[in-house]
């Protein structure tokens, strides 16, 4: 995207004007580089130049805002637009599915009285992504009755519902369909596959799944690496994460999470350090909170609580729930009592509705044969009315 802006930049500092085709072409590398305040400015400009703005424009610019998170904007775009096509309604759809606005997704596929396979497409795949698996098998079902077959992609959203649910005899059955319809080479469908033999604990299916796939992108080995590091093989994982490397592969943030976690299971501290630290140094992709709580439950796996609290001392930003959580977790499976009531007491103040908070205090004063202290926190947390969660 941005040698398209350069390119645009050349085109008007050239006198070369822009016209109906290009504005939106524009607007769309905004939306994709989360250039706002850009994207409104190409849009006044289209505004000035031309007399009738057509709904490609009008389309792009719906993209433009919910990419950048104004989901109120792009929905008034939407319903102000005097005519829509097939693309105008399922950019907004994909908006709302891509942010996780589940239920305004679902009304507006309702609303849509004529839809085409893109659209199915976009909402079982929105559906799995979100957690609704159930749901995401049942539209897969419809989309069939009203005559549509699926594409790869449609059958990759289907897949995913399956991974949702770690139902591994659908799965299969999808698989088989996949070959059956020719899409056996879908790298959408192959990525899909992956995850969701991953989930249900079949490990060498999913191997077997990457290895036959003609080719691979980050989300492949992505999944690959989540898949062995999450089932106990976390020395094939980095591996597997070097020999990514040595394809030429750029590793993204998901990646870093998938070999971090593997790290962490392993006990492979020393690198892990060197993978996270690589983060910035070598990729320049700043950590988040999630990579610096990966980060913290290895360092607390291999017993160096020390360091870890040096880590979350150190951090750039106030440490997350999910920082704490680690700690916390660590400090219940290793004993470490005076850092786990630390982690507890922020714990407390962050999500004082969390069940897990009390149960793993509580669960660690009674490995410590402090019993009146456990019974204090069990107290604690009927009085303050929180349930325990049904697993």
């Amino acid at each position: 995207y941005q040698e398209a802006l350069e390119m645009v930049r050349r085109m008007v500092s050239s006198g070369i004007e822009l016209d109906e085709f290009t504005y939106p072409s524009v607007i769309r590398a905004c939306a994709t580089a989360g250039l706002l305040q850009l994207g409104k400015q190409v849009h006044a400009y289209a505004l000035r130049r031309e007399k009738n703005v057509s709904f490609h424009l009008d389309n792009s610019l719906v993209s433009l805002y919910y990419k950048c998170g104004k989901f109120d904007e792009a929905r008034a775009i939407f319903y102000k637009m005097p005519a829509k096509d097939f693309v105008s309604w399922n950019a907004l759809l994909s908006g709302y599915v891509s942010s996780g606005h589940i239920g305004e997704a679902k009304l507006l596929f309702k609303e849509m009285k004529e839809k085409n396979i893109l659209t199915w497409m976009i909402m079982i795949s929105g559906l799995a992504e979100n957690g609704f698996g159930e749901e995401g098998l049942r539209l897969f079902s419809c989309m069939r009755k009203e005559g549509f077959e699926p594409c790869d992609y449609a059958f990759s959203g289907a897949i995913k519902s399956c991974a949702v649910l770690g139902a591994y005899g659908n799965g299969q059955q999808f698989h088989s369909q996949l070959v059956k319809f020719g899409f056996d080479s879908s790298l959408s469908a192959g990525n899909a596959l992956i995850t969701m033999y991953a989930k249900c604990g079949v490990v060498e299916d999913a191997r077997q799944v990457f290895l036959t796939m003609p080719c691979h992108d980050s989300v492949s080995w992505n999944a690959l690496i989540a898949a062995l590091g999450q089932h106990g093989h976390g020395a094939e994982a980095v591996d597997v994460y070097e020999e990514m490397l040595k394809e030429g592969i750029i590793p993204d943030r998901i990646t870093f999470l998938t070999v971090l976690t593997a790290c962490s299971h392993a006990g492979l501290v020393e690198q892990g350090q060197r993978y996270f630290d690589s983060m910035e140094t070598v990729y320049r992709i700043p950590p988040g909170a999630d990579h610096y709580a990966r980060l913290i439950d290895m360092l607390c796996r291999s017993g160096k609580f020390s360091e870890a609290e040096s880590v979350i001392k150190s951090l750039p930003f106030e440490p997350s729930a999910h920082i704490w959580e680690a700690l916390l977790s660590a400090c219940r499976v290793y004993g470490n009592m005076e850092l786990g009531i630390i982690a507890a007491d922020k714990l407390f103040d962050l999500i004082p509705e969390h069940d897990g908070t009390y149960l793993l205090l509580s669960n660690m004063y009674a490995a410590a044969g402090k019993w009146e202290e456990a019974a204090r926190v069990r107290k604690l947390m009927r009085d303050r009315g929180v349930k325990k969660e049904l697993a």
